[in-house]
C-alpha cells in the first residue's frame, strides 16, 4: 500500500510551491506581487504518471493543477506555438526537440537537484543534459537488463554471462533444458534497433571517444564499422541458437514475463510490476575487446576499465520547466517535489517508462514489481539498476531531432536481417544511407550541433 506523505511534507509543498494565498514574488520571477494560484502541467505519452501526479497533488495541495495529457502527435503538431505550460514531463529521447524549439529553459545548478539524495550519476550527468547544461530532472529511467532464473543456469551448469561470448556459451549449455527457451530477446517494431545498441555498446564505446553512432562534424554514419556488424552477427546467431523465432514479436517486458513465468531461462528485458518469479537480475554482458575506429582495429580494454557499457535513454522520462513558465522559481520547486525522495517513490511507480533513480528506492523498489515481490528480490533490481547508471562506460541512444525516424530505419534492418536472412552489411549498409538521407533533410551542420550536444560532454 503507497505510504501517506506526512503533514509537515505537505505544509512546506504550499509554502514552497507559494500556491496558495499571497506573497511576495522572488526576484527574477516576474514583476507581479502575488504568487500563482495554478501550476500548468503538461504531461507527454504518460497517462498513468499524470494521473497519479493529480491524485497526490489534488489531495495534499491547495493550488489548482491544470494538468493537460498529451501524445508525442500532438506536440509536434504544435511544433511552431509556445508551450502553454509551466512544467513538461517528457520520453527522454524527446529532449533535442524540445531544446531545438527553445521550448524549455536551463536549470541553475542551484536547483538543478532538489532532493535529498540526488538521481543516479548518468541520470543526473548525462540523461537531463544537453551539451554541459541541464534542462531538467528525471522520474526514472529502465535500462536493458539480463533476467534470468538461478535454479536453470544452475542445472545447466552456467552462471550470469559477464560477457557476450559467455553469453553465446550459456545459450548451448541451456539447450538441454526441457521446456524452456535458453534465452529471450526483444526484437518487435520499436525495440530491435536498441536491442542491437545495447549489443554493440561495449564494443563501440572507446574510452577515448564519446562519439559511437556518427562522425561528430561529417555526421557520417558510424553503425556500418565492425563494433555494430559483429553485434548484429552475433545477434543472430543467438536468435538461430536459441531458437528464437518469437523474438521478432517480443517487447522487453514480454521478455521479462517469459523469464519470470518460466518460459525462458534467462533474457534481455526491462523488468515491470506485472508478474512476479523466480528471477534475478544482472547487467548486460560487456566485451573485453573494443574498437578503435580512427585506429581501425580492436584491442582489449585497459587494465581496470569496465568490460560494461550501459545504453542510455532507451525509455524514461524527465521534466523540466518550460521557456513559457509564468514563475519559473514556483515552477522548479514543484518539479523538485515531484521528483524528491518522498514524492517520487509514490509516482514514478505508476509509469511503465520509469525505474527506481536515486538511493532512497533502494528500499522502495518493490514498488515498481509485482506486489508479491520478496524485499530482497527488490533491492536486487534496485541496485543493478543503480550500478548501470553509475557506470564510467555509458552510450546513447539517438536523441538528436529526428532520432525516431533514425531508430526506425536501423529498426528495419534488424529485422530484415533476423526474419529475412538479409546480410548483415547489407542490412547496415542500407540503414546507414537511410540516416544520411534523414540529416540532410534536417540540417546537417544543424544535426552535427544536436548530436554533439546529445553527447552531454
Amino acid at each position: 500500500m503507497p505510504r501517506s506523505i506526512p503533514l509537515a511534507l505537505a505544509v512546506l509543498t504550499l509554502v514552497a510551491i507559494g500556491c496558495s494565498g499571497s506573497g511576495p514574488t522572488p526576484a527574477g520571477d516576474g514583476p507581479t506581487t502575488t504568487k500563482p494560484s495554478s501550476i500548468r502541467l503538461w504531461v507527454v505519452d504518460d497517462e498513468p504518471l499524470a494521473e497519479a501526479i493529480k491524485s497526490r497533488w489534488t489531495s495534499r495541495v491547495e493550488a489548482k493543477l491544470e494538468l493537460r495529457n498529451m501524445t508525442r502527435s500532438e506536440v509536434d503538431a504544435e511544433a511552431r506555438a509556445r508551450p502553454a505550460a509551466d512544467l513538461i514531463i517528457f520520453p527522454e529521447q524527446m529532449m533535442g526537440d524540445l531544446v531545438r524549439r527553445k521550448w524549455i529553459d536551463p536549470l541553475r545548478p542551484d536547483e538543478s537537484v532538489g532532493q535529498q539524495n540526488p538521481p543516479f550519476p548518468l541520470l543526473h550527468l548525462r540523461t537531463t543534459a544537453w551539451g554541459t547544461t541541464t534542462y531538467g530532472q528525471s522520474f526514472g529511467s529502465p535500462v536493458l537488463l539480463l533476467v534470468y532464473r538461478p535454479e536453470m543456469l544452475e542445472q545447466a551448469g552456467v552462471k550470469p554471462p559477464a560477457d557476450w561470448t559467455e553469453y553465446a556459451a550459456a545459450i548451448a549449455a541451456l539447450k538441454t533444458l526441457q521446456n524452456a527457451k535458453p534465452t529471450v530477446e526483444p526484437l518487435a517494431e520499436g525495440w530491435a534497433a536498441k536491442t542491437l545498441l545495447s549489443r554493440a555498446a561495449a564494443y563501440a564505446r572507446h574510452r577515448d571517444f564519446y562519439a559511437t553512432l556518427f562522425e561528430l562534424e561529417s555526421m557520417k554514419p558510424r553503425i556500418t564499422l565492425p563494433p555494430f556488424s559483429r553485434a548484429m552477427e552475433e545477434l543472430v546467431a543467438a536468435h538461430e541458437l536459441a531458437g528464437g523465432q518469437a523474438w521478432i514479436d517480443l517487447t522487453p517486458q514480454q521478455a521479462w514475463r517469459a523469464v519470470a513465468a518460466g518460459e525462458a531461462a534467462m533474457g534481455v528485458a526491462i523488468v515491470d510490476g506485472s508478474v512476479t518469479g523466480e528471477v534475478e537480475f544482472a547487467e548486460l554482458p560487456g566485451s573485453n575487446d573494443v574498437f578503435h575506429h580512427k585506429r581501425n582495429e580492436w584491442s582489449p580494454r585497459a587494465v581496470g576499465v569496465s568490460t560494461r557499457v550501459t545504453l542510455l535513454a532507451v525509455d524514461g522520462r524527465i521534466g523540466a520547466v518550460t521557456s513559457e513558465a509564468r514563475h519559473p522559481k514556483q515552477a522548479t520547486r514543484m518539479l523538485q517535489l515531484l521528483t524528491g525522495d518522498e514524492w517520487s517513490e509514490l509516482l514514478s511507480p505508476a509509469s511503465q517508462h520509469t525505474a527506481p533513480f536515486h538511493e532512497a528506492h533502494l528500499e522502495s523498489a518493490d514498488r515498481w514489481l509485482a506486489e508479491d515481490t520478496p524485499a530482497p528480490r527488490a533491492r536486487n533490481y534496485a541496485t543493478t539498476v543503480q550500478s548501470a547508471l553509475e557506470r564510467p562506460g555509458w552510450m546513447f541512444c539517438p536523441r538528436l531531432p529526428g532520432h525516431d525516424r533514425y531508430l526506425s530505419a536501423l529498426d528495419r534492418a534488424v529485422r530484415s536481417v533476423v526474419a529475412e536472412g538479409t546480410p548483415a552489411s547489407e542490412a547496415l549498409a542500407d540503414a546507414a544511407a537511410e540516416w544520411e538521407s534523414i540529416t540532410d533533410e534536417l540540417g546537417r551542420d544543424e544535426q552535427a550541433e544536436a548530436f554533439e550536444n546529445s553527447l552531454s560532454r
